[in-house]
């Protein structure tokens, strides 16, 4: 996983001049499909202990998100996430994830963005074998910078998270960013 992690930040950083050249990261009625992952699950599961169900390396806002933009600041987000993992003897419940915000860029340049998202998902809370669907609430920061005509780099934490649903609620207040590569259409 540190391979694919330095190769990604590699080719950002490398692409990053081409960036001068592209347009701003939101345009009126442009769609976009990202795909989200917390590539710092090292850090996650040793300092913190995220986990979910006792498998780390799972966190709720993973996933694929679709983007369709009305202008240079507003934008509606969808998002899609599935997690199964097989194993010996009995598998563990399946978990995924629904659901849709709004995306504001407060502060836009030609190609880069200080952003602030938030939305609404429904996920299922487990309770021993079966699962309970709950709803999580989720806004935070984040920048994004458009490297290219046709591709996006995105750095966003749920800074304030609240799931409610199943056997418990959770309240997070994170600084642990999620990492959204986005491919234009």
């Amino acid at each position: 996983m540190k391979i694919w992690r330095t190769l990604l930040l590699s080719a950002a950083f490398l692409l990053t001049p081409v960036a001068s050249f592209a347009k701003p990261v939101l345009s009126a009625g442009e769609f976009s499909v990202g795909a989200e992952f917390f590539p710092f699950n090292g850090l996650a599961t040793v300092r913190t202990g995220l986990q979910v169900d006792g498998i780390r390396q799972v966190a709720p806002q993973m996933g694929f998100n679709l983007r369709y933009a009305f202008n240079q600041q507003f934008a509606v987000l969808g998002n899609l996430g599935f997690f199964h993992r097989i194993q010996d003897g009995p598998d563990p419940n399946t978990y995924y994830s629904v659901g849709a915000g709004m995306e504001f860029n407060f502060v836009s340049t030609q190609s880069t963005a200080a952003l602030f998202k938030g939305g609404l998902q429904f996920i299922p809370r487990p309770d021993g074998a079966d699962q309970d669907l709950g709803i999580r609430i989720f806004m935070g920061p984040g920048v994004e910078a458009r490297v290219s005509d046709a591709l996006s780099l995105q750095i966003y934490s749920p800074l304030i998270d609240l799931q409610v649903g199943g056997h418990s609620t959770d309240f997070d207040f994170n600084l642990l960013p999620n990492l959204a590569l986005f491919v234009y259409f």
